[in-house]
């Protein structure tokens, strides 16, 4: 499921690698989103993620 990050919360999980605009990956599949990621994510002006669907 494709998200802001304005809307991801600590302890999702991302469904694919995310890259930074030069294409060097930033976070890798499976990573557990922390407020330290989702501020990276910010730094490399990386807007929408892809977070694995739970099952709840």
């Amino acid at each position: 499921m494709r998200l802001h990050i304005s809307e991801v919360r600590d302890g999702d999980v991302l469904a694919n690698d995310t890259f930074n605009s030069y294409g060097v990956v930033v976070i890798s599949a499976g990573a557990t989103m922390t407020s330290n990621i989702l501020d990276d994510l910010n730094k490399h002006k990386i807007d929408y993620i892809d977070i694995m669907e739970s099952n709840s």
